[in-house]
Parts: structure tokens; C-alpha cells; sequence
């Protein structure tokens, strides 16, 4: 910076040093009272012109300044970004809102995790886990990913190759409720029946204490804004999604799809991209969906239009 103003002021003594000839022709054509008006005339001129030039200089100097300022903070973003320093998508947005979505390495208390990060919809800053992490992140803390507890972003990968999306919600009367998100655990919730296929993602809703209480009977959550409602008719205290990437290609647990229409209701509600923008494959799982008594309970292989889901936390 100091060699930058340095060269300004050089270019300002020559300007100096080239214009002070005024005073001098001045000086040679006038004599007496004359001489001094005229050398009094041509000084405040002169000051006048440095005044200018001066304020230009600074002007042109704190441009250079403050641009050089903001490419130094872009490049230590990108350095952030190169070695992996944030700790989530979210934190990503906050540091460079132009942010786009894709892949990113993330900071973890694991190590450094590649993920996928939407960065558009609905505000953008999910953070979608890979099936690697999913099937060796024994310990991942996932405080960092899920600091905003009331909302997930669900993507349906069809069978068309269309990933719409959804954000899932409690439902009002259970607004106070976070929705729990958790890899490989389901404590205080019931568990998934597929547990045998291997390492899952949980997404739990209501607690067993809560989903059991005959007086919450009316049950359910919100898909894009939309009340997705059962009434659970037995306590049964199902409340989740679960997702397995399934890497021992096991078979799921053999089922007949019970109650199936309040899962075509949240589906019904999933929006496509505006751009049609898709992520990598591997970021969906077989799927299992499991509410009540009288709720749902379906597995993605039963799906005839969708192979899984994926699920975004933020």
C-alpha cells in the first residue's frame, strides 16, 4: 500500500514541478504591484489545481485500496473453500452469498468431508451427505449441519431422471417440536425396520412418548407448506424417514405398502427446479417411510415413479 501512494505523490511533484512555470512567466512579464497580484493570482490558482489533483490521487488511491481489500478477502474465501474451513453449506452461504451449488469439502470433527451443497432453493445453504459418510461417519457430529432444526429439504431422484424437491416441517400443533436428524441412531424414536440393510440416515418427527399419547392423535407434517395428516388409530409411535445406501445390496424387509395415499400426498406436493438442476446420484438412498397406525408405511423399492430420496439439512 505505502509503495502504491508513494508513486501517487510522485506523479503529483512532477505535475508540480511542470505547472510551477505559471509563476515564472508570470513573474517575467509584470513588474511592482502588478508582480504581486499577478504571482498571488497564479499561487491560488495553483493551489487551487493541487487541491484538485490531490483530492483525484486520494480518490483514485482508496479505489485501489478498497479493490485490492475486497480481492484479498475473495482469495482468502477461496482459500477457505480450497482447504475445506467451513463447516457446513450454510456457513458457506453466509461467507459468499454468490455461492453456487455443488460439491464442497467440508471441516468436520471427523475430517474433511466432500458434500453436496444446494445453495438456491428455498434460500439455499443444505447440506447433503454422500453414502460414504453415511456408511463410514461412525461419530460425525452433525450439530454443525443442523443448526436450523425446524425445516429439511427433501429431493426425490424419479425414475425420469427428475429430482423435485420438498421442505418438510411439523406440523403447527408440534411446531415446538425439532425435527431430529441423526446417522446410524434413533434414540427416543421408533426405528426403522430395515436396520439389517446397514447404516441409515434417520429424519425423526415425533418422539415415541409424543406419538403414542392418545390425545395427539392427529399426526402427520407439512410438504412444502402443505399438512400431510393421519390419525394414528393404535399409538402405534412410528414418526420417520429413514434412508440406507445399501452398499451390501441387501434385501429390504418384504412388505405390502399399507395406507399408501398419505404418501402420494406429500409427493404430490414436491416442486421441480426452476432450472432443472440435478445432484450427483450418489446422494439418494433406498427410502423407508413409516407413520402410525393408520399413517404410511412404504419402502422405495415398492415405488414405481421414484428410486429413493435424499435429504438436506441446514
Amino acid at each position: 500500500m505505502a509503495r502504491t501512494w508513494t508513486a501517487y505523490m510522485t506523479l503529483f511533484v512532477i505535475y508540480f514541478l511542470t505547472t510551477s512555470s505559471k509563476v515564472v512567466t508570470c513573474l517575467g512579464n509584470s513588474t511592482g504591484e502588478e508582480t504581486c497580484q499577478c504571482t498571488v493570482k497564479t499561487l491560488r490558482m495553483l493551489l487551487s489545481e493541487e487541491t484538485a489533483v490531490r483530492t483525484k490521487l486520494q480518490t483514485e488511491y482508496q479505489e485501489k485500496v478498497g479493490s485490492l481489500e475486497k480481492q484479498i478477502a475473495e482469495l482468502k474465501d477461496l482459500s477457505k473453500l480450497s482447504i475445506g474451513q467451513y463447516r457446513s453449506c450454510n456457513e458457506i452461504l453466509q461467507e459468499i452469498p454468490n455461492a453456487v451449488s455443488g460439491t464442497y469439502t467440508i471441516s468436520t470433527n471427523i475430517g474433511p468431508v466432500q458434500v453436496y451443497c444446494e445453495m438456491g432453493l428455498n434460500g439455499g445453504g443444505y447440506t447433503f451427505l454422500p453414502s460414504s459418510v453415511i456408511v463410514d461417519g461412525a461419530g460425525l457430529d452433525l450439530t454443525p449441519l443442523t443448526t436450523d432444526t425446524s425445516q429439511v429439504l427433501v429431493r426425490i431422484l424419479e425414475q425420469t431422471g427428475s429430482q423435485p424437491y420438498t421442505i418438510l416441517q411439523q406440523l403447527a400443533a408440534y411446531s415446538s417440536i425439532p425435527i431430529h436428524v441423526s446417522i446410524n441412531s434413533n434414540d427416543g424414536y421408533q426405528g426403522p425396520n430395515n436396520k439389517a440393510l446397514g447404516p441409515y440416515m434417520f429424519l425423526g418427527f415425533l418422539p415415541t412418548n409424543v406419538a403414542a399419547d392418545p390425545s395427539k392423535a392427529a399426526q402427520g407434517f407439512r410438504s412444502n407448506g402443505r399438512d400431510v395428516t393421519f390419525t394414528n388409530c393404535d399409538r402405534n409411535p412410528n414418526s420417520y424417514f429413514a434412508t440406507f445406501p445399501n452398499h451390501d445390496e441387501k434385501n429390504p424387509v418384504p412388505h405390502n405398502p399399507h395406507f399408501y395415499q398419505l404418501h402420494r400426498n406429500w409427493r404430490q406436493s414436491a416442486r421441480q427446479p426452476p432450472s432443472g438442476r440435478t445432484m450427483p446420484t450418489n446422494y439418494f438412498f433406498f427410502t423407508e417411510i413409516h407413520f402410525g397406525g393408520c399413517g404410511v408405511y412404504t419402502s422405495s423399492d415398492k415405488w414405481t415413479d421414484a428410486r429413493g430420496i435424499a435429504i438436506g439439512t441446514k
